[in-house]
C-alpha cells in the first residue's frame, strides 16, 4: 500500500463494484415460483419482486442475523405470504414454529432452499465504469481500499476473476463505522483527503462523513426499508458511474 498518500479512496463492494442486486432479484423471483409450485398456489401476478422483498426485509429487520438470516425462513414466510399472511404475521408464525398452514413438504422445502442458495452463488456483473475508474486511480497512485460487510473471501475471489486484484490495495471485512475509518486513516498517516464510495446512504455514506470523509453516493438498485427510516443523509457527491470518480478527485486534489 502506498504510504503517506495525500488522498485515499474507500469503496464498498456489493452494488458499487458489481451488481449484486441483479443476482438477488433473479434468485428471489425463482424462489417465489418454486414456493408457489411447492404449495400449488399462485401469488401476485404483478410487482412480484417487491412482494418477495417485503417478506425478506421483514425477516432481516427482525432477525438477530439481519440480512444473513437462514434462507429457509424466507421460503416458509413466502409460503404463508402467498396464502394471505402479511410479512410481519408470516415471520412471527414461522419464527414461533407454527406449521398448521399449507407448507411444502420438508424434502421439497429443502430442495427449494438449495436452489435458492445456488442461484445466489451466481457471479455478479461488474457495474458500469468500475474498470475505467479503478485503472485511473491506479495510474495516479491513489490507494483504493475495499470496505465490505460481506465475506472477504468472496470479495477477493470476484476481484481475482475480474482481474482487479492489482488495482486494489486492501480488502477489509468489517462493520462500517467511524471507529474503523479512524483506525485505517491513522495507519495511513492521516491523508489530507479521503473519500468513501458506496450505494447505501446509512451504511456507506453516513459513518464515513462522521469522521470527515467525503461521501460519494452511486445509487444501486436496492435500498433496504430501514434506510428510508433513517434521518435524511446528504452525500457530498452523487454520481451515475464509478468512472466519474476521477472528475471528483481532480476537483478535490
Amino acid at each position: 500500500m502506498t504510504k503517506n498518500a495525500q488522498l485515499v479512496v474507500f469503496t464498498d463492494a456489493d452494488n458499487t463494484l458489481w451488481d449484486t442486486n441483479k443476482v438477488y432479484a433473479d434468485a428471489q423471483l425463482t424462489l417465489l415460483e418454486n414456493v408457489e409450485q411447492g404449495i400449488k398456489l399462485k401469488g401476485p401476478s404483478e410487482d412480484r419482486l417487491e412482494f418477495v422483498r417485503e417478506y425478506d426485509q421483514q425477516i432481516a429487520a427482525t432477525h438477530h442475523k439481519g440480512l444473513r438470516y437462514p434462507p429457509h425462513l424466507l421460503c416458509q414466510a413466502l409460503a404463508l405470504g402467498v396464502q394471505g399472511y402479511s410479512p410481519k404475521e408470516a415471520f412471527n408464525r414461522v419464527w414461533s414454529g407454527g406449521n398448521d398452514n399449507k407448507m411444502p413438504p420438508p424434502v421439497i422445502l429443502g430442495e427449494i432452499e438449495s436452489q435458492f442458495l445456488k442461484d445466489l452463488s451466481q457471479r455478479p456483473q461488474l457495474c458500469d465504469g468500475v474498470l475505467e475508474g479503478l485503472n485511473w486511480l491506479k495510474k495516479h497512485n491513489f490507494p483504493v481500499i475495499v470496505v465490505t460487510e460481506g465475506v472477504k473471501e468472496k470479495v477477493l475471489n470476484l476481484l481475482a476473476f475480474y482481474n482487479l486484484i492489482e488495482l486494489i490495495d486492501r480488502v477489509i471485512e468489517n462493520q462500517k463505522n467511524p471507529v474503523l475509518y479512524r483506525r485505517i486513516l491513522r495507519l495511513m498517516n492521516d491523508p489530507q483527503i479521503a473519500i468513501m464510495v458506496g450505494d447505501q446512504m446509512d451504511r456507506d455514506i453516513a459513518p464515513a462523513q462522521e469522521v470527515g470523509l467525503i461521501g460519494v453516493f452511486i445509487p444501486g438498485g436496492f435500498s433496504p426499508i430501514w434506510s428510508a427510516q433513517k434521518p435524511s443523509i446528504t452525500p457530498d457527491f452523487e454520481l451515475k458511474s464509478f468512472s466519474e470518480i476521477p472528475k471528483i478527485i481532480e476537483k478535490l486534489a
